[in-house]
């Protein structure tokens, strides 16, 4: 018998999380900072901080150094 899988919690709409979910989009080769930090707006530093945040809940993975795509 196989175990219930639980999905991530939604995060809330509006939060620095769901906004770089956003940006990450679905792209297979994922996003650089510089491209992350280009569309939100964000200083480098904040853009890393939810990237480490996003890694941390599962939610973001390293494609290469530097690059970041969705979790499938």
């Amino acid at each position: 018998q196989p175990l219930p899988t639980q999905a991530a919690p939604p995060l809330p709409a509006g939060t620095m999380l769901a906004d770089l979910l956003k940006a990450v989009g679905k792209a297979r080769k994922g996003k650089s900072i510089d491209q992350l930090q280009s569309r939100l707006g964000w200083t480098k530093t904040q853009v890393r901080n939810a990237l480490s945040r996003a890694h941390a809940k599962g939610l973001i993975e390293t494609v290469t150094s530097g690059i970041y795509r969705q979790k499938a």
